[in-house]
């Protein structure tokens, strides 16, 4: 049954740009010159904590060597650090 829905809804998606858009998630800005967009991270339900986590997986250690944080469209958090 889960596989003739996802079928379904590939099908659908692959054909109609209204369908693509309603179940393709845009990726999201969390965090721009180090200041978190709590906004955003309310709507997507992500911490800071979390936002932190990845920051230091990316070798920054404060928010304000990130110049910005995107939530992808597959889920993982894009880490752009400040130049220099």
């Amino acid at each position: 049954m889960l596989v003739f829905l996802q079928y379904i809804v590939t099908f659908a998606s692959v054909r109609s740009k209204g369908v693509a858009k309603a179940i393709r998630s845009e990726p999201t800005l969390l965090v721009r010159n180090g200041s978190f967009c709590h906004d955003a991270m309310m709507r997507q339900r992500v911490t800071e904590d979390e936002i932190m986590s990845a920051a230091r997986s990316n070798g920054r250690e404060r928010l304000d060597e990130v110049a910005a944080v995107v939530l992808e469209s597959d889920g993982t958090l894009s880490i752009i650090g400040k130049p220099g």
